[in-house]
């Protein structure tokens, strides 16, 4: 708990929470919430679901992102996947991402460059695949994992008043997207989990 600088006599929350729920009532339904807010004015909050067959073999999950950095900018990003079971450890994937990025403070220094983390909306649509050799619902399994995915979508830069319109003019404002992304993962009980990821854009 830390003292509120608004000054309205409220404490100020703040700490870190991780919750992972895997086969939710035995149902092989998964639930994830992670929550973290070291700062007052910076949070992150990143929440996961995933319904396994709605369809036969078809499973259901969806992602939310999002990121708040002190009163400087504010990041998301949604994610509705639709994952097709082609055998125990193997899965096909069809996915939509919608990731936006906004400058939340009036008091950023007006130059001839826009920051990174200008304002912008990105949408795209992808393919990916998975396999799995432990299972994920015993921390003591042996086993590797991979996952590959490829996206393609169009990302709009959207126009902020506090920065002049001259900056824009030299700008596409629209333009394509395409992007290609490992990640691996391989866990042994006897010897450190060790990781890989890579992405392409």
């Amino acid at each position: 708990m830390l003292p509120n600088s608004s000054g309205n006599g409220k404490a100020l929350l703040t700490g870190e929470l991780n919750l992972e729920l895997l086969n939710l009532f035995e149902s092989g339904k998964e639930f994830n919430l992670h929550w973290r807010r070291m700062r007052e004015e910076t949070q992150s909050l990143d929440v996961a679901i995933k319904v396994p067959g709605i369809l036969n073999s078809f499973d259901l999950a969806a992602e939310y992102f999002q990121l708040k950095e002190d009163t400087t900018f504010v990041n998301r990003v949604a994610r509705l996947k639709m994952i097709f079971n082609i055998t125990p450890r193997s899965s096909f994937n069809w996915f939509t991402e919608i990731k936006s990025a906004g400058l939340l403070s009036e008091e950023q220094e007006i130059n001839s460059m826009i920051p990174e983390n200008a304002d912008f909306s990105l949408t795209t649509f992808g393919v990916g695949y998975s396999y799995k050799t432990f299972n994920k619902y015993n921390l003591f399994d042996d086993g590797l994992s991979l996952q590959f995915g490829l996206s393609a979508g169009k990302r709009k830069i959207n126009q902020n008043p506090i920065f002049s319109n001259d900056i824009y003019e030299s700008l596409d404002l629209v333009t394509s997207f395409y992007q290609l992304e490992g990640n691996g993962i391989y866990q042994n009980t006897t010897i450190r989990k060790s990781n890989f990821k890579k992405r392409i854009k």
